[in-house]
C-alpha cells in the first residue's frame, strides 16, 4: 500500500509540473505542496516544512526515474518532450491500475479491458470529474467533421474498447448519453468546482451496453436490438466461439464445415464493420435488412476494383 501512495505521489507531482495549473511556467515548492496535500487529503491544505522536505525527496527520486526536472526563478517544471510524456503515460497506467485493485469508487466509474493503456493527459481529471459528479466542457474533433465543437456534458463512465478510451455521459444540449473518444478532446476544463449535477438513479453501464457491440449505442428511441444469425466458415468459426463477438452470442448449430450463431444486438457502424472485417469467411443470414446492407457494402466494394472508382464514406448504415 505505501509503495503505491508514493507512486500515486509522483504521478501528481508529473502531472502538475507537466501540466501546471499555475500557468505555462512551472510551480514553486511551496504551490507544489499545497495542490499534493490537497488531492491526498482535501482537509489539509499546510505546506509546512516537513511536506516540502517530502516533495523534494520525491522530485529527486523522480530524476532517478528519468524525469528532466527543471527549476529557475524558484520554479519547477518538466519539458513536455515525446520522452517526457512517454514517462508520464508510463507512470499514470501503473498508478492506474494499482489504484482501480485499491479503491472501489473508481472501478465504479470505469469499464477497462486486458492491457488497456491510458495515453491522454485528460484521463485523471476526467475520473475525478466523473467522480465528483463536476460537469465538464470540452472541444471535440470528430472524425466526421471538419470543425471542432464544444460540448457541456456529465461524465458518467470512462470506458475501453479496442484500447481506446471513450467518455460516456449525457450531453447537456440534447440530453442524449453520447460517447466520446478522449484521443480526440480538445480544451477540456471543469468551469466551477461546484458545477455539479445530481443523478436520481446511478448511471448503469451493464445494462445500458447489454445490448450493444463496442461503445455506440443508436440515439433514436424507435431503434430496437436485433435478432441476428451469422454463419461462419469451420477456422473461422473456432475463432468466434473462442472469443464471442457478444454477450448474448448462442451457438445454433455447428457441422465440419461452418458454425451457425446467433446474438441479439443494435445494428451499427461498429457491429456492421466488425461484421466486413471477416470478409468472405462470415455470411449473413437474417435479419433481411443487415443482409442487404452487406450486398450493398460488397457492391459498392467490387465497383472500386472494377471501375477504379475512388473511395468514399459509405452512408448505408
Amino acid at each position: 500500500m505505501r509503495d503505491f501512495e508514493k507512486l500515486k505521489r509522483y504521478k501528481l507531482i508529473v502531472d502538475a509540473l507537466m501540466y501546471p495549473k499555475f500557468g505555462a511556467k512551472g510551480c514553486t515548492t511551496k504551490e507544489l505542496v499545497k495542490v499534493i496535500s490537497h488531492l491526498i487529503d482535501p482537509q489539509n491544505l499546510k505546506a509546512d516544512d516537513t511536506k516540502s522536505r517530502a516533495v523534494l525527496r520525491d522530485i529527486d527520486d523522480l530524476k532517478n526515474f528519468g524525469f528532466y526536472i527543471q527549476t529557475k526563478s524558484g520554479l519547477n517544471f518538466i519539458d513536455k518532450s515525446e520522452d517526457a510524456e512517454k514517462k508520464f503515460f508510463s507512470l499514470q497506467n501503473i498508478c492506474f491500475h494499482g489504484n482501480l485493485l485499491e479503491n472501489e469508487d473508481s472501478a465504479k466509474y470505469i469499464q477497462t479491458e486486458r492491457n488497456a493503456l491510458i495515453e491522454n493527459k485528460y484521463f485523471s481529471d476526467i475520473l475525478n470529474a466523473c467522480q465528483s459528479k463536476n460537469i465538464i466542457y470540452f472541444a471535440y474533433q470528430s472524425f466526421w467533421e471538419d470543425e471542432k465543437k464544444n460540448y457541456e456534458l456529465e461524465p458518467y463512465l470512462i470506458k475501453a474498447f479496442r484500447n481506446r478510451w471513450y467518455l460516456v455521459g449525457k450531453d447537456i444540449k440534447t440530453k442524449q448519453i453520447r460517447s466520446f473518444s478522449l484521443d480526440r478532446f480538445h480544451d477540456f476544463k471543469l468551469k466551477k468546482k461546484d458545477n455539479t449535477f445530481k443523478m436520481e438513479t446511478p448511471f448503469d453501464a451493464e445494462d445500458f451496453y447489454k445490448d450493444c457491440f463496442g461503445i455506440s449505442k443508436p440515439y433514436e428511441k424507435n431503434k430496437k436490438p436485433e435478432d441476428i444469425e451469422l454463419i461462419f466458415e469451420k477456422t473461422q468459426g473456432k475463432y468466434v466461439k473462442n472469443l464471442p463477438l457478444h454477450n448474448s452470442q448462442e451457438i445454433v448449430n455447428e457441422s465440419d464445415g461452418e458454425v451457425h450463431i446467433k446474438l441479439h444486438v443494435y445494428i451499427t457502424y461498429e457491429f456492421v464493420q466488425e461484421i466486413l472485417h471477416f470478409g468472405e469467411t462470415v455470411k449473413v443470414l437474417s435479419p433481411q435488412s443487415l443482409v442487404e446492407t452487406m450486398k450493398k457494402v460488397s457492391e459498392q466494394m467490387l465497383d472500386y476494383y472494377a471501375n477504379n472508382k475512388e473511395v468514399e464514406r459509405s452512408h448505408l448504415y
